[in-house]
């Protein structure tokens, strides 16, 4: 099965500096479901603050492993693919079964460290 452009959900929180599970209904509240993936083909971050270092894990279980890190400056964005359009046929980030998207920034330089984070993402067996 392939997904079409409008199968694709929309996945926004702020990312701050408390490590945090997020999904589709609520943070932490799900992750991939099982015998499936998240296929993410669009991540924009928007920094409103001072120098933040941003920080995107998968977790399963107790495990994480880094998806994505970068430092964004004041009002700095940054998009997934970099053309900003995405394509269902090259995810820019996959997230296997039982998995959560995690992230996490840290703020050096005094600001509050959150930063705004929009995905589009869909699920497939697999």
């Amino acid at each position: 099965m392939q997904a079409k452009k409008y199968d694709l959900k929309q996945l926004t929180f702020i990312a701050t500096t408390t490590a945090t599970n997020f999904g589709l209904v609520t943070a932490g509240a799900e992750g991939v479901p099982p015998n499936m993936k998240r296929y993410v083909v669009y991540a924009n971050y928007y920094n409103p603050s001072a120098y933040a270092f941003v920080t995107l894990w998968e977790r399963i279980g107790t495990t994480d492993r880094i998806m994505d890190k970068f430092g964004l400056t004041q009002y700095q964005e940054r998009n997934k693919p970099t053309g900003g359009v995405p394509d269902p046929e090259k995810p820019v980030y996959v997230f296997r079964a039982s998995s959560y998207i995690r992230c996490q920034t840290s703020a050096p330089l005094g600001g509050t460290g959150n930063v705004e984070v929009t995905m589009q993402v869909y699920d497939e067996p697999g």
